[in-house]
Order: structure tokens, then C-alpha cells, then sequence
């Protein structure tokens, strides 16, 4: 039932959820929750993701928490923040020890997870990514046979190594800048491989794409180095589409209409990008569907 799901939080008085667990259910446990002052920048978040897309985008989205018993979903509070869906984990996760509880923030997974040969053996919503990476190491040390990895929030733990798209490398308490000496020592090593590195899920350190490929990577790189290099591409080649990258976030201001980028800045501050898209919302706005990025974060 859903209060038996649900029992230890309350939902925002007023707002439907689209919630499984809360469907037909007015009353009681889901009634009467008062926001707390940690609460607030979430909450002002998630509303302007809701003025921006709409409320059903923010339910196919999987915005905020949602619990899965057996693979099927069984609760979804879009407005509740990643501790207080951690704690609802947890309790499911405790409770009921016979069904196999997974739970999402913001559509990715909650908490640690360990992977053996492809299958999960281990799941702990609450730890911390420490603790995941110290149990991750053991892990590996101790199965050395098994195929180990484990994730946090979603996303691998520690440093990975590929060559020509096959993963060769696996260190889950390594550093980034580890990871980088390993990362740049194999580009040099093996010039005929296609080596990629990732950290904690993300791609490690620059990229450079001309045209939606590939054409340079430089683990070694900081963002200035990379944002230097990338207005240099834009300039020279005025006739390649340019798109550069660090750990996998895309660099600089990016502007779109109708959901085609129409302009590109590597360089741009986050507050000159503000100020261009607010431009092109009061200029455009009626027409068009106006939307902005710096660093890979929307501008609103």
C-alpha cells in the first residue's frame, strides 16, 4: 500500500505528484509537509524546471525521488530532495528485505552499488562515496577473478581505462590526477590506440569535436587551456561545426532557438552569457523557443 511505502515523510500540501504510491490517497501520511530552509533552493529548482518544460515533462523526466520494488515503480515525489529520498531508501531497503528496492534521483540511480560480471550483488543507498570506494577496492583486491564495478549515484567510481572502446583499466581509489599521469602516459605509449579515460563516470580532462567527431583529447589540460584552444578551432575553421569538452561537460555559452544551437561562445562568462540570452528571450522570445548553457548548466 502506499502508506505503508511512505510512511516516514510527508508529501507538499496541494501538489499532486503523479505518485503510484499516493494515488487515491488524500488524506493521512501524504497531507500537511512544512519546507524547511534546506529546502528551498531545491524546491526553486524543480519550479523552474516546471515553468520551463511543464509539470508532465517533469514526471516522464523522473525529476526528484522515485522507489522501485521488484522493478516496478511504487512511489515518485518530484519535489523531495536527494537526503530525504536517501532516508526513504533506506528505510524500504530495511523493511523490506525480501524485495529487491532500487531507488532514482533526478532519473539516476541513489547511493552505492556493486557490480559483479554485470550483475548487481550489493546496494547501499545511504554510504557515502567513500565508503563505496573503499568497499569497491576490497571488492577487487579480494574477487580478483570477478569482473568488479561499482557506481555512485549512477555514475562508475574512480579511473577507467580504454583502448579502442574496450575497457582495460579499472582503479576505484584512484585520484583524477592519477588517473590524468595514467591517462596522458598511455596516449604517449600507444599512438595507435584510440585511448579514452574516464573519472567517476565522465569523460577525463578536453575533447575537441569538429563536426560531431572526435579530432583531439588532452587528459592534461585544465578548462582555461581547453576554452583557449577552443576559440581557436571556432575561429580558423569558421566552416566546422566546433564543440569542445572537459570531463565531459560542454565549454562555454551555447544559445538555441527552437532546439537548434544557433550560437557559440567558448570563451563567454557565465554572466555575458546571461546577458545575451536574456536578449534573446525579450527579442524572441514570442516566437521562438529560447534556451541557454554555460558550462553545460542551463541559464535561466
Amino acid at each position: 500500500s502506499g502508506a505503508s511505502v511512505f510512511n516516514q515523510h510527508k508529501q507538499i500540501t496541494g501538489i499532486h505528484t503523479n505518485s503510484n504510491a499516493a494515488a487515491g490517497n488524500n488524506s493521512g501520511p501524504y497531507m500537511g509537509y512544512t519546507l524547511s530552509n534546506g529546502d528551498r533552493p531545491y524546491i526553486d529548482w524543480i519550479s523552474s524546471i516546471i515553468k520551463q518544460y511543464g509539470y508532465e515533462n517533469l514526471y516522464w523526466h523522473q525529476y526528484g525521488y522515485a522507489l522501485y520494488w521488484n522493478g516496478n515503480r511504487v512511489g515518485y515525489e518530484p519535489f523531495w530532495s536527494r537526503s530525504r529520498g536517501i532516508s526513504n531508501c533506506q528505510w524500504n531497503k530495511t523493511t523490506y528485505p525480501n524485495k529487491k528496492v532500487e531507488c532514482t534521483f533526478n532519473g539516476k540511480a541513489l547511493g552505492y552499488e556493486l557490480f559483479w560480471d554485470g550483475a548487481r550483488v550489493g546496494y547501499e543507498p545511504g554510504w557515502s562515496l567513500s565508503q563505496g570506494t573503499n568497499n569497491c577496492q576490497w571488492n577487487k583486491t579480494t574477487y580478483p577473478n570477478k569482473k568488479v564495478e561499482c557506481k555512485f549515484d549512477g555514475d562508475m567510481i574512480g579511473y577507467e581505462l580504454f583502448w579502442d572502446g574496450q575497457r582495460v583499466g579499472y582503479e576505484p581509489t584512484w585520484t583524477r590526477n592519477q588517473g590524468v599521469d595514467n591517462c596522458k602516459w598511455n596516449i604517449e605509449t600507444y599512438p595507435n590506440k584510440k585511448i579514452d579515460c574516464h573519472y567517476n563516470g565522465k569523460g577525463l580532462g578536453y575533447e575537441l569535436f569538429w563536426d560531431g567527431n572526435r579530432v583531439g583529447f588532452a587528459p592534461a589540460w585544465d578548462m582555461d587551456h581547453g576554452k583557449n584552444n577552443c576559440q581557436w578551432n571556432k575561429t580558423t575553421y569558421p566552416n566546422k561545426k566546433v564543440e569542445c569538452k572537459f570531463d565531459e561537460v560542454r565549454i562555454g555559452y551555447e544559445l538555441y532557438w527552437d532546439g537548434v544551437r544557433v550560437g557559440y561562445e567558448p570563451k563567454w562568462t557565465e554572466t555575458r552569457g546571461q546577458q545575451n540570452c536574456d536578449w534573446n528571450q525579450d527579442t524572441y522570445g514570442a516566437s521562438k523557443v529560447v534556451t541557454c548553457f554555460h558550462d553545460g548548466k542551463a541559464l535561466h
